[in-house]
C-alpha cells in the first residue's frame, strides 16, 4: 500500500516536472524570439526616451536572469529527486533483506 501510494506520487511529480519542463522551454523560445525586438527597442533613437530604453534593457535582463533561475532550480530539483529515489531504493532494499521476525 504505501509503495503504491509512492508511485503514484512519483507520477505525480513527473507529470508535473513534465508540464514545468514545457513552460521553462517556452519561455526560453519566447525570450529568443523577443530579444532582436527587445534589443532594437533599447537601441533605438526613435520612438523611446532613454528612461524607456533603459526599462526595456532591464526587461531584457530580468527575463534573461528568470529564464536562467528556472533552469538552476530544475536542474537542482532533479538532483535533489535523484537523491530522495536513491535513498527510497536503499531503503526498501534493506527492509527486505531483513530477517520477518525484526519487522
Amino acid at each position: 500500500r504505501g509503495l503504491s501510494a509512492l508511485t503514484e506520487k512519483l507520477d505525480l511529480l513527473a507529470d508535473h516536472m513534465r508540464v514545468e519542463q514545457d513552460l521553462l522551454v517556452r519561455l526560453a523560445e519566447q525570450h529568443i524570439e523577443m530579444r532582436p525586438l527587445l534589443v532594437s527597442l533599447s537601441e533605438s533613437r526613435t520612438g523611446l526616451d532613454e528612461a524607456s530604453r533603459e526599462h526595456v534593457r532591464n526587461l531584457d535582463r530580468h527575463v534573461s536572469r528568470l529564464v536562467e533561475d528556472l533552469a538552476q532550480g530544475r536542474a537542482e530539483l532533479l538532483r535533489d529527486m535523484r537523491s530522495e529515489i536513491k535513498l527510497l531504493a536503499r531503503t526498501i532494499a534493506a527492509s527486505r533483506d531483513e530477517p520477518r521476525s525484526e519487522r
